[in-house]
Parts: C-alpha cells; structure tokens; sequence
C-alpha cells in the first residue's frame, strides 16, 4: 500500500450529493468529485489521513501474502454531506481522522484533536450530517479491532468546533456501527449497534433499546426512507420497521401518562386482486396489516378489557 499513490478499501464510500445529483464524491486516501455523473474524477483534497507509511506495509506471511484490497489502511471510511448547506462536506478514516470542508472541499480543517475522549487508531464508521441543522453532526467510531469494545458516539452543534459524547444509556460493552437522525423530528436518533438497534428521543442524551422481535445481530446501518426505519444487519438480512409514527410521539410525558392514544399515520383503502404469477412469496417479507394502524401507550397493564371507539365528525 506504501507504493500507491492512491489507496482505497472495499468498501470506500460513495456520496451523491443532495444539492445535485451529477456530483458525487469517492473517497481513498483522498476525496474525488465527479460534476458530470461519472464521466470524468478530480481529487478534491489532500491526504486525509495519518499516512503512517509503517502501518501500509506487505500483509500477511512471507510466503502467502493477504494483499487483495481489503487490508489497506489509511484511507477515508466515511462520507457526510449536509443537507441544509452546499458545499459542507465531513469526512472520517479509518486510522482516526475526523475532517471538514465549508466550501466544497477548496479548504479541509482537521477536526481531530476538538473529539474528547477519541481513541488512536479508531475507525470512523460513520458521520451523520443533521437534516436539520447545517452545524449538527454525529460521529461514531469503532475501535474494536484494539480490543475496545466500549460505544463511541459524538455530537457536535458548532461545526466540529466542540463535541459532546452521547453514550449515556448505552452498554459500555458493545461498540457501534452507525447512527442517523430522523428527517421529520429534529433530536430523534437512531444507533446501530453490535447487539442490534437504540434510539433516542433527545438528541442522544439518553437511549432505549429498540428489540421488538430483531434478533439479536450488529445492525451495520440504517436509513429514514418515508415513515419507516430500513436496518442492514450483518448476515440476518434486511429487516423494515413499519410506521415511526409512535416513535416519533414518544415523549417522557407519553411515557409517564397512564394511557396516552398516538398519532396514526394516514391509511390507504385498496382492493386486492389475486396475482396473475405466483411462487414470489419465498422471497418477499410479510408486508404490513391491512388498514389503519392504530397505537396506544399504557403505563401499567390494565385489569379491564380496552375498549377503543372510533367516531365520525358527527359523533356516531
């Protein structure tokens, strides 16, 4: 890896850009744009790594080398780009390096030493520019392959200028992979983690499990695609959690209520017709309950039998 003037890893990230859909960005040691959908590269930065040459040296035995790609090291692990503002830009390695550029990537300020408490070596698994503020930014690091499996998250509100760690509630035993913020409710935060999936309803200030049936399986990233949360895990597939809408009107007061009705999402009435082709059901997941959905909190569970009325505008 020394000799190459470029280094990219497996899996080095792709970014779209929000602002315009003909430039992307690619990272390797350094970040590439592209302004013509691909046609044509240009680096954009310098090296944005530690660039220890000791640490890009022959992998594996003297007799069977493991130098495919995948264990090169030194080069950009994560892309971010704000939604809010053009030309805001972080970056994150894989030996420890948090960056940022204001101006589509004419300047780059190194963020690294602002991160209290980040650890030498740590892989920046993920950043996350808020949807709602051009300033917010979250950052995960996994330090695992150090034997540390303690969880890593930031948040800064300044532009990386100072970051607080948002760890309160979570195992200290189990790192994490990724965390993204929900587009429709500014401070609600959704963590993948080794063991599965938290969130939280106050900007990381304290989290909850979010298990339901999951199994148990490290959640390597999430998307908000509508009202509901997509989870990639490592080898138990693609799951969906169908309507955010509770989530979304959790609060301590909701929780506190002794019963407290959600909001319902709006609910679509559909005739269903029998397939013309069928044999595809081995391979779709069950697709949500027909009709509205309707959620309710309890505090405690209830002696008597619920009874939920649903009314029109005249009362009936």
């Amino acid at each position: 890896a020394e000799d190459l003037r470029y280094r990219f890893q497996w899996t080095a990230p792709i970014l779209v850009s929000a602002h315009d859909p003909k430039t992307v960005y690619h990272g390797a040691n350094v970040i590439f744009q592209t302004t013509d959908a691909g046609k044509t590269w240009k680096p954009v930065s310098p090296d944005l790594t530690r660039n220890d040459k000791t640490k890009q040296k022959w992998s594996g035995g003297p007799i069977t080398g493991d130098n495919v790609g995948v264990e090169i090291y030194g080069t950009v692990f994560a892309l971010a780009e704000s939604p809010k503002q053009k030309g805001v830009i972080w970056a994150g390695t894989d030996d420890g390096k948090v960056q940022l550029t204001r101006d589509d990537c004419k300047t780059w300020t190194d963020l690294t030493a602002n991160v209290p408490g980040l650890p030498d070596w740590g892989t920046v698994k993920c950043i996350e520019a808020s949807p709602h503020d051009a300033g917010t930014a979250y950052l995960v690091i996994d330090n695992h392959r150090m034997d540390d499996y303690r969880p890593y998250v930031w948040k800064t509100t300044d532009s990386g200028k100072t970051w607080a760690s948002i760890t309160e509630g979570l195992d200290g035993g189990v790192h994490c992979h990724a965390v993204r913020e929900d587009p429709k409710k500014q401070g609600l935060l959704y963590l993948g983690t080794e063991r599965g999936v938290s969130f939280s309803t106050d900007g990381g200030t304290h989290w909850q499990e979010l298990r339901l049936n999951l199994p148990t399986v490290a959640v390597t990233d999430l998307v908000v695609k509508g009202d509901d949360l997509v989870v990639a895990t490592n080898g138990r597939s693609l799951w969906i959690f169908d309507d955010l809408t509770p989530v979304r009107a959790l609060t301590p007061k909701v929780q506190e209520d002794p019963i407290h009705l959600l909001s319902v999402r709006p609910s679509y009435r559909w005739r269903y017709r029998s397939p013309l082709h069928r044999g595809t059901d081995n391979y779709a997941a069950k697709s949500p309950p027909r009709g509205a959905i309707i959620h309710y909190s309890l505090k405690s569970k209830p002696k008597d039998p619920i009874v939920l009325e649903i009314l029109d505008e005249q009362g009936h």
